[in-house]
């Protein structure tokens, strides 16, 4: 491990408090452990959007049941589980289902049919006010980084912590810290527009894990890379999924997968068609 490796990896332990036991993170195991249940279980799900709503970004709520209303199926039959700590790599042609997939474990949509446990709560029962606590707990990345244009990268990162009232004096260490996890550390007065691609997504990442997420996913997140920046990204994510985070990676980047073997998830016309 180079010298670099050693000190973004120290910053990474210092934001979740547990530098003293960062080789092998044990405590970050410990801490990210639900009574030794899996992460996400998914069995029999099936998601449908409303017809003409677009998918996936248009439509927040599923609907199947209205007699007379056609309906898009976009998930069908999917059943699968990832453990704790587990890396999946998320494939398939566009359209397969994969954003939708995402959705549904990020907790933005619910199954039609079907049942789904993220982080040891089954969603399908879930009562409406459970799920921002455990939305905290999940980190998304997306392939257009969905920056703040009129906010600093600084502010960008501290942002989900200042809306959970975070006090500002215990906020700057720990934003300072993940700034220089990603590389980023000279920059954070800057705008995203001053950033380049890789820049942006680097600072969506820190963004993504300032809540210390259990489960952190990312969609596409080198579609608009060049390879050295998608290499760097997924360093990043890699160094995550050491220390215990359960990541799910979808990707159209073949060359990736082959780099970075895993298991992988394949869909195509919204049916799992692949786990192992």
């Amino acid at each position: 491990m180079q010298i670099d490796d050693i000190n973004t990896r120290t910053s990474l332990c210092k934001h979740y408090n547990m530098k003293q036991v960062c080789v092998g993170g044990q405590s970050w195991h410990t801490r990210v452990q639900i009574d030794g249940r899996c992460m996400i279980r998914l069995t029999d799900i099936i998601l449908r959007y409303e017809a003409g709503a677009g998918r996936p970004g248009g439509v927040t709520v599923p609907r199947d049941r209205r007699a007379g209303q056609e309906a898009v199926t976009v998930l069908n039959g999917i059943s699968l589980e990832v453990p704790q700590g587990g890396f999946r790599w998320l494939l398939g042609p566009s359209g397969a289902g994969k954003s939708s997939l995402l959705r549904l474990l990020h907790l933005a949509v619910r199954p039609s049919a079907g049942s789904l446990e993220v982080l040891g709560l089954d969603i399908t029962r879930a009562r409406r006010e459970q799920l921002p606590r455990l939305r905290q707990r999940i980190g998304m990345v997306f392939q257009d980084f969905r920056l703040l244009p009129h906010l600093s990268a600084y502010d960008n990162v501290a942002l989900p912590q200042r809306l959970a009232g975070r006090p500002e004096a215990e906020l700057r260490a720990e934003v300072t810290e993940l700034l220089r996890w990603v590389g980023l550390s000279g920059k954070g007065d800057v705008s995203p527009a001053a950033l380049s691609g890789g820049e942006q997504q680097r600072i969506a990442i820190a963004r993504a894990v300032i809540n210390r997420p259990d489960l952190l996913l990312a969609d596409e997140p080198t579609g608009n890379l060049d390879d050295a920046q998608a290499q760097k990204l997924m360093r990043l994510l890699t160094e995550l999924n050491e220390m215990g985070t359960t990541v799910i990676v979808a990707t159209h980047n073949e060359h990736l997968v082959a780099e970075r073997p895993a298991h992988v998830l394949r869909l195509e016309e919204g049916r799992k068609v692949a786990d192992g």
